[in-house]
């Protein structure tokens, strides 16, 4: 895991998804879906975001949608 703390002064986005997890960001925050790279403030609930843990191989993959 990797932590890095700056000063920001804007808009924070917080979004849950479908398999639980949680994620606050910056509105500019870039986050991986099936067409790419969306900014966190125009994610919408018709896309698939893909989560990968750095401990396994891009076929393990897991894929869950935005729930609120």
């Amino acid at each position: 895991t990797c932590l890095m703390e700056s000063y920001y002064d804007g808009k924070v986005i917080h979004s849950k998804f479908s398999n639980g997890s949680m994620l606050s960001s910056t509105a500019n925050h870039p986050i991986m879906t099936d067409i790419g790279m969306v900014r966190a403030d125009a994610l919408t609930y018709d896309r698939q975001f893909i989560s990968i843990n750095e401990w396994e191989s891009t076929e393990n993959q897991k894929v869950f949608y935005l729930i609120n």
